[in-house]
Order: C-alpha cells, then structure tokens, then sequence
C-alpha cells in the first residue's frame, strides 16, 4: 500500500559536533512491509522498530520525535564529517597538515594556491578553510576577501596558518575577514583543538 505524509517538517539536527542536518520530512505506511521513514537532506532513510513493525498507531509528533533520536543515534557519525579546504604551495606543509586533519576523520581539500582554492571552493561547500599568506598567483589575503565575497562563505570559518607573526600582518588578515592565525611550525595537536574550536 502507498505511503502517506505524517508531517512535513523543516528543522535542524545536530548530529556530530560539526555540522547540522535537515529533516525535510516523515511519512508512514499503511499495512505490513510499509516502514515508515524520514528525509534527511535528500537521503531517504526507513526506521524499523517493535512499535511499527507491530501497525501501532502513533502520532506524527512521536514519530518525529523517534526519528531524530534514531538519526542521533545511528547516522551523526557518518553524516558528520567536517570537509575542509586546506591552501599552501608547499606540498610538504599540505602533507603535514592533511594528515593531522585526517586523523580525526575529516575529508580534506587541497590547493596549492589562491586561485585554485577559490576555483575548488565554488564547487564545493568546505566547512573550514585553512590558508597560507604567501602563494603564487593569489596569496592568502586576496583569497579571503574573495571567500568572503561569496554567499555560501560568509559565515566559514577561514584560519590562516603562516610563517608570519607581526601584528600588521595579523591585522590585515583580520581586516580580510579571517577567524583566526596560526603560526608555523604548529603542534597538530594544538591545530586540532583551533580546528575543533572553530567548528563549533
């Protein structure tokens, strides 16, 4: 038999400490084999319980209620991954700090300049951008203006990671519109703790 709406809902989910997930909605079935199931950002999933499986009737709002805490559950760790743009043109620092991210899990991007990370990043929504200041073709600062520029990066979190400390420097990237600065060599555990920090 067919599947009916139970609701059509819209709100946010946090499901891993660094991104928030859509229900878009719930829906039931009438008869055995129709398990209900939920909406979450275009992926369809069906939650099989005792409660169900046995044609108990309940409420939308109960239904709804029991979807989050499956997704919260089952789905954060999977669905949670942060992606993060990482900038450089040395492929040594890229290697370095690829690997730190990727010790917790992260799926990282790189670019071995500014005009490729801008490239990379109008295809694809980071949740992080990590940069350098001095590249070839468009350094760290110009990157971040352009970043900022863009809709879907005004509210992204963009770190600087550079060999520069001086506080004019440190200003500039601030005026550019970056949300923090790092300073080569760093510790990855301290890289790590920012990361997490700014994610949150």
């Amino acid at each position: 038999m067919p599947l009916i709406w139970l609701a059509r809902i819209s709100c946010a989910v946090p499901l891993h400490r660094f991104r928030r997930f859509a229900i878009d909605g719930v829906w039931g079935g009438l008869g055995a084999g129709n398990a209900p199931g939920f909406l979450v950002s275009r992926h369809r999933y069906s939650l099989h319980t005792p409660r169900h499986t046995a044609n108990v009737l309940i409420t939308a709002r109960q239904f709804t209620e029991e979807s989050i805490g499956f997704i919260v559950q089952n789905l954060g760790e999977n669905l949670g991954v942060a992606t993060i743009l990482v900038v450089d043109d040395s492929y040594f620092m890229l290697d370095i700090v690829s690997f730190a991210l990727k010790r917790s899990e992260h799926q990282v991007i790189v670019a071995v300049d500014g005009v490729e990370a801008l490239e990379k990043a109008k295809h694809t929504q980071a949740d992080l951008v990590i940069t350098d200041i001095s590249m070839p073709r468009m350094d760290g600062f110009q990157l971040i203006k352009e970043l900022r520029g863009l809709t879907t990066y005004r509210f992204t979190p963009l770190l600087v990671l550079t060999t520069e400390f001086r506080d004019d420097q440190k200003n500039r990237g601030k005026a550019a519109g970056a949300t923090g600065w790092l300073v080569k060599p760093f510790d990855p555990d301290e890289l790590l703790a920012v990361v997490n920090r700014v994610l949150n």
